[in-house]
């Protein structure tokens, strides 16, 4: 870690020390010139990638040159058994995509640490987290709610739920899914709502089979 990247005026001086030394992480203690000056030249060394689902202010960092990522706490294991009230699993997902579209093998962990098949790695969570979706998304579609559903898939009672006060549970990782259908419904029904106010020809419809007459509209 650097802290700190010193001002402008020596940095020829510094550039030398930048590429000899593994920098993975710089904090700037303050804005000022004389601390931040070469930090544009380190920032161009990275690209930093949005990838929210952790947390809203997460970030990847990725050196196109070399190939090396380092993916912050959006991995830590492929297959997740309880995750914090803030997590998302579908921003997860798209996070995972994102990072699965860049050019790398390995990947540096916050938590794990270095995996050398960290590509395979972060898929075979993305495959987990996406057959787990599809069984959330069956046993709601069904009408259990996310307690039920959280009883069948995580039926074990896991220590940490219990330690954090259910800052960390199962249940946050179905109920994040479930909380999407329900947006989602809530969509369809709206647009559905919306045509027939419109419509001359009056077509009811139950509201129970819009979610499963969405996936087979095309908006």
């Amino acid at each position: 870690m650097l802290i700190d990247t010193g001002p402008q005026s020596i940095e020829a001086d510094l550039l030398s020390f930048y590429h000899t030394n593994k920098i993975d992480k710089v904090v700037l203690t303050h804005h000022h010139e004389d601390h931040t000056g070469t930090a544009q030249v380190l920032q161009k060394e990275w690209e930093v990638i949005y990838i929210p689902g952790y947390s809203d202010d997460h970030v990847a960092l990725f050196d196109k040159e070399t190939g090396r990522l380092f993916s912050g706490d959006l991995f830590v294991t492929p297959k997740p058994k309880v995750i914090m009230k803030t997590e998302s699993v579908p921003i997860i997902k798209s996070s995972i995509r994102s990072l699965l579209d860049l050019d790398f093998t390995s990947m540096f962990c916050s938590h794990s640490g270095y995996i050398e098949n960290g590509r395979t790695m972060l898929q075979e969570k993305l495959d987990h987290l996406e057959t787990l979706t599809d069984k959330v998304t069956k046993l709601y579609e069904r009408g259990d709610t996310a307690a039920r559903i959280n009883e069948k898939l995580f039926p074990e009672k896991y220590i940490i739920v219990e330690v954090s006060e259910g800052e960390w549970d199962s249940l946050h990782i179905v109920s994040s899914i479930t909380d999407e259908l329900k947006e989602k419904n809530a969509m369809i029904f709206n647009l559905f709502d919306r045509a027939y106010r419109t419509s001359s020809n009056k077509i009811c419809l139950c509201p129970k089979k819009l979610y499963r007459c969405s996936n087979r509209l095309a908006f």
